[in-house]
């Protein structure tokens, strides 16, 4: 099987193989052999290339007008996907859908919006867009907290296509709040829920019944009923507990088989249970037929995969053997994050997760023609967090190859389990962490054997010392942190009874008391253990693991492979087809301050920012030394760089990304509106100007608020 990737071809474009040999035509158009598209993007042919044969892939369209590939001829069968070489690239827009606004969406983007969407960008000679996940978080406004792989977040649901209201009070009170948000300079989430919901149950109460007993519905719940109906239950004990933590619902909180059947077959339940249901009926029509209008017009989806479900999601709930609830997941500590982070995602169980896949995949298959996977490293390896810890910097891998206690010794390294893996804690440190507050030590240390002070049992995780604190004085926090940064004194962690290096365990005081000869014994166990020990294992891992997402998908898939990843990891994206990500301001190449775009690998998206990166407008007006580095290096002028970056500016960083290399290149939205003359700068209610940035990483308060400005209404 030969399988050729092409970012875009026109409907009536064929690509084909042409070659030296008879059955590949003797370089002749019209005897080359065509392959079969498979996809908006892939086209294969059931064919074996000889050792002796040379070949090249071409492109005809309907007037016979042929594109050969450029470079030299290709010799043998490939091993992998290939592409073709010749330029081709498709170019799209990037956005969350609630930031999206029409004239009519009540203050949030909807299923309308997306189209209206499509249509622009159609005009603008894009190709595709690019959508946050738009599964169901039940209310959450974090587009990441899923609640379920398969279900569609209601809220984008389009009132207007849902049907008219006849209760005319309920009607006109639901369009003046509307008309109010419609304004709104942010999606003001309480408020447009509110709206939403008090529509939904209005249309429910009204329609349901005809809804739910007509050939369309019945035809829904039965191909979609291995998941829906899980999740409307979910739902419903969510409204009855008012909170979605399934470990609250008394003798709900176990999932099973004779639940869902007692419960769907309960005349007072069951009313409620087929609500939730006709909400995820009117989102898979409205969302299927956006995916129909976009197919026609030549525009391609394309969505993002989380590494990470919610912890109170319907999966969970209902196969809770799959997830490992005593570990979250995260990254490690690297680069500018030196904490690291610590996501709100269970740790997933691969061994039997194939039918966990295969429904998360299934869902995207049904809508998208592009995914793409977050956090690719995690997939060959994730940094596990035990839930009792605050921070990453005490986790560790999954898998990994773990050191016995023999080996380390075996080292030369004088490994002592009560010194090196708990706490280890000199009175001298004491001091030198709590100065006047030295005194209080025994509230939360006792004194060992040797002299060296160990927490008290009641102390012994970062959430006990959390709780400690919780209800004291806001001056004591200094305290409480650094009884936290105590609970990191060691060198090594302790996981499956086998022990690891302390991820950054050279900036901890119990290494910097070591002697220099035990400094670099474990400094050499440390680099072993992070750089060559368990290389052949996450090599293993992460093949199979990609090979289950990617499978026999005709998607495109892409990866989120920023910041310090391996090369085996490129190595194995590249023999699946995988294409990277590439950003002008995070350089790959540790020499260069800024990615050259015209060096960019052919296989790769390109684009200026992501979404938990600072905007061009805003990284342009606070980051003024790398804008100044970027100004005369990159974009060869002299002089100061401007204060703000004017439309001009940005129209030139937005085209460099358009013209890299890339085959694809995907634009953030706001940084293609900032290429409008007449873009203002984002302001909150009292004229202050506010970052449009979707997400801030490692801050409490994600905001997932930003809206479109109210003058460029789609």
């Amino acid at each position: 099987m030969i399988k050729v990737f092409v970012p875009w071809v026109e409907p009536d474009e064929r690509v084909l193989i042409a070659g030296d040999s008879k059955r590949l035509g003797n370089w002749s158009p019209d005897g080359a052999r065509e392959l079969t598209r498979i996809s908006p993007f892939y086209f294969s042919a059931d064919l074996i290339i000889k050792e002796c044969e040379q070949w090249k892939l071409i492109i005809i369209d309907s007037g016979k007008n042929v594109t050969w590939e450029i470079g030299d001829n290709r010799i043998s069968h490939p091993l992998s996907t290939i592409w073709f070489r010749g330029g081709r690239k498709a170019t799209g827009i990037s956005t969350p859908l609630f930031s999206l606004r029409s004239s009519s969406d009540n203050g949030i983007g909807d299923f309308n919006s997306l189209k209206l969407l499509i249509k622009k960008i159609i005009s603008k000679g894009h190709k595709v867009v690019e959508l946050l996940p738009i599964n169901d978080t039940l209310k959450n406004p974090d587009p990441y907290q899923i609640a379920s792989v398969s279900a569609i977040n209601p809220v984008y649901i389009c009132l207007d296509k849902m049907g008219v209201l006849e209760d005319v009070e309920i009607a006109h009170s639901i369009a003046d709040r509307s008309d109010q948000l419609n304004y709104s300079q942010y999606v003001e989430w309480d408020d447009v829920l509110s709206i939403k919901w008090d529509y939904f149950r209005a249309i429910y109460n009204q329609d349901g019944n005809k809804t739910i007993n007509s050939k369309d519905f019945k035809h829904f719940l039965r191909e979609e009923s291995e998941w829906l109906i899980p999740y409307a239950l979910f739902c419903y004990f969510t409204d009855k507990y008012n909170s979605n933590d399934y470990t609250c619902w008394e003798s709900f909180s176990t999932y099973s088989d004779t639940i869902v059947e007692n419960l769907i077959n309960d005349g007072n339940i069951k009313n409620e249970i087929y609500f939730y249901i006709f909400l995820q009926y009117h989102a898979y029509k409205q969302f299927t037929e956006v995916k129909k209008f976009a197919e026609k017009s030549g525009v391609m989806l394309k969505c993002n995969i989380p590494i990470g479900i919610a912890k109170n999601s319907v999966e969970i709930w209902q196969t809770p053997n799959l997830f490992n609830k005593e570990y979250s997941i995260g990254s490690e500590p690297e680069g500018q994050c030196i904490i690291g982070q610590k996501w709100p995602f269970h740790s997933l169980r691969w061994k039997n997760s194939k039918k966990y896949w295969d429904r998360r995949m299934n869902f995207i298959n049904k809508f998208f023609d592009i995914c793409s996977i977050d956090h690719i490293i995690g997939y060959f390896r994730i940094w596990e967090i035990p839930d009792s810890n605050s921070i990453s910097i005490k986790g560790h891998y999954s898998p990994q190859l773990g050191y016995t206690q023999k080996e380390i010794r075996e080292t030369g390294f004088s490994f002592d389990r009560n010194r090196d893996v708990q706490p280890y804690i000199t009175r001298e440190y004491l001091k030198i962490i709590f100065g006047d507050d030295f005194k209080r030590f025994g509230e939360f240390f006792r004194k060992g054997a040797d002299g060296s002070y160990c927490f008290k049992q009641s102390m012994s995780t970062p959430a006990d010392i959390v709780n400690y604190f919780r209800d004291r004085k806001a001056d004591e926090q200094s305290l409480r942190d650094g009884l936290i940064r105590l609970q990191e004194e060691c060198l090594f962690v302790n996981t499956d009874d086998k022990f690891i290096p302390r991820i950054a365990a050279q900036y901890t005081n119990c290494y910097s008391i070591l002697s220099d000869e035990q400094k670099n014994i474990f400094n050499r166990l440390y680099d072993q253990f992070y750089y060559s020990r368990n290389e052949n294992l996450w090599r293993k891992t992460g093949i199979e693991r990609l090979r289950m997402i990617t499978g026999k998908s005709t998607l495109l898939f892409c990866a989120e492979d920023l910041g310090d990843t391996p090369d085996y990891v490129h190595e194995i994206m590249n023999r699946l087809g995988i294409l990277s990500l590439e950003v002008e301001r995070i350089s790959k190449n540790r020499q260069e301050s800024f990615g050259n775009v015209y060096e960019y690998p052919y296989m790769s998206v390109s684009t200026t920012s992501t979404l938990d990166m600072k905007p061009i407008k805003e990284w342009w007006k606070e980051e003024r030394k790398d804008v100044q580095n970027y100004w005369c290096n990159v974009l060869c002028r002299n002089g100061m760089a401007p204060e703000k970056a004017g439309s001009s500016i940005c129209r030139e960083i937005v085209n460099r990304t358009i013209q890299s290399s890339s085959a694809l290149a995907i634009i953030p939205i706001h940084d293609w509106l900032s290429t409008y003359e007449n873009c203002p700068d984002f302001k909150d209610y009292n004229g202050i100007e506010k970052s449009c940035r979707i997400s801030t990483p490692n801050e409490n308060s994600q905001m997932w608020n930003w809206r479109i400005d109210p003058n460029f209404t789609l």
